[in-house]
């Protein structure tokens, strides 16, 4: 008998994609309600990618769409063929009562953690839930008791993706690409010393599976890595690609010893406001480049603020925030040492996604360990 397996995501494709990978399993798709998009953002969505084809050669005939179809006017000048639309799913604000009864009978489900947080108390048959992201903080927040299923997060997926966005944000940085780009604006030429990244050092707030993702690239373009791990870590568990361990209990050294500090860690009650306060003022004698892909958590505005002012830190690389999006008044949007990116270093890839979630498919059919199972003691 075919594995029943339950789909609530607004990642695009994952029905097909698991099929092709497991023959061996019965997909039922619940379609989430749509998010609240407005027009001129999902206009923007989609001439940012079409213009990115377009720039770097790509003939585009056809669009493959997962969403509305409402920006086809934007593009009719661009190409000549059509959008073809693949949303099976009806747009609506909520689900009807149909879909939560689906969702009730559910007891594999593979689901994006802000969409089954809110029916968690629903779901009674519920064995293990494969959630798609690699945070899980949207579930977290309405656990009320320890959950009696098991679930198990995307810990295999983001390392490349993200640790391809620090290097690009350390590059950029070294290399003053932002300030040559509007050199070129105002028809400047003016010639800026830099920095051999071989001399240089990174610290991961986080040396897990993503930290050490981030530890490999740094490392393997000459820099020296210090990695923030929990507890003292045995040898045969520690990454030959992170110079140098700190536990917590030594956090000030590591702060004080990078030119640059890479957070990566999860919200959790552990790592909420680690950094605020006076925490960064060790910092104040390298000065080094904060890049955040972690949580916004990890520090409370103002003190990230109060550390740019005060010079303990030269400039922020934000990719996570407290409050997402975020507001347009938000003072970090006019700090000119705060770099800005909406959430984008780790993109969900739906391939990715579907091999990792098939790989535990046949453990769980096989009574074996999962991998990357949710600790909901340790939060992560």
């Amino acid at each position: 008998m075919k594995r029943i397996v339950h789909i609530f995501s607004r990642e695009p494709g994952l029905k097909e994609i698991i099929a092709s990978m497991h023959r061996d399993v019965e997909l039922k798709e619940i379609c989430p309600p749509s998010p609240v998009i407005e027009e001129e953002e999902l206009q923007y969505m989609g001439m940012a990618a079409l213009y990115l084809g377009l720039a770097t050669g790509m003939h585009i005939e056809h669009i493959l769409s997962t969403t509305s179809i409402r920006f086809q006017p934007v593009i009719d000048d661009i190409i000549t063929g059509d959008i073809i639309n693949r949303n099976r799913c009806k747009e609506g604000s909520s689900l009807t009562t149909k879909q939560i009864n689906e969702l009730e009978e559910a007891e594999v489900l593979i689901s994006d953690p802000q969409l089954a947080g809110p029916l968690l108390s629903r779901l009674k048959n519920l064995k293990w839930m494969q959630s798609t992201w690699a945070g899980n903080d949207a579930m977290k927040n309405f656990v009320t008791t320890k959950p009696t299923f098991v679930m198990t997060r995307m810990a295999d997926t983001f390392g490349y993706t993200i640790s391809e966005y620090v290097l690009a944000q350390i590059i950029i940085h070294e290399r003053h690409l932002d300030r040559y780009w509007q050199q070129q604006k105002d028809k400047i030429w003016k010639q800026r010393s830099v920095r051999s990244l071989q001399d240089l050092t990174l610290g991961i707030l986080g040396a897990g599976n993503i930290g050490c993702h981030v530890a490999k690239v740094a490392k393997n373009i000459g820099m020296t890595t210090w990695g923030l791990v929990r507890r003292e870590l045995p040898s045969h568990d520690r990454s030959p690609f992170v110079d140098h361990y700190r536990t917590q209990n030594n956090l000030q050294e590591l702060l004080s010893e990078n030119d640059y500090i890479c957070n990566v860690l999860p919200n959790t009650s552990k790592t909420m406001n680690l950094l605020s306060g006076n925490v960064l003022k060790v910092c104040e004698k390298k000065k080094p480049v904060f890049i955040n892909v972690g949580r916004g958590g990890i520090i409370d505005d103002n003190s990230l603020i109060t550390a740019i002012r005060n010079g303990w830190i030269s400039a922020a690389i934000l990719d996570v925030f407290n409050e997402e999006p975020l507001p347009a008044d938000h003072p970090f949007w006019t700090i000119p040492e705060i770099t800005i990116t909406p959430h984008i270093s780790g993109p969900g890839i739906p391939v990715k996604i579907s091999e990792v979630f098939v790989r535990n498919l046949k453990f769980y059919n096989a009574n074996k360990d999962l991998d990357f199972v949710y600790n909901w003691d340790e939060e992560y």
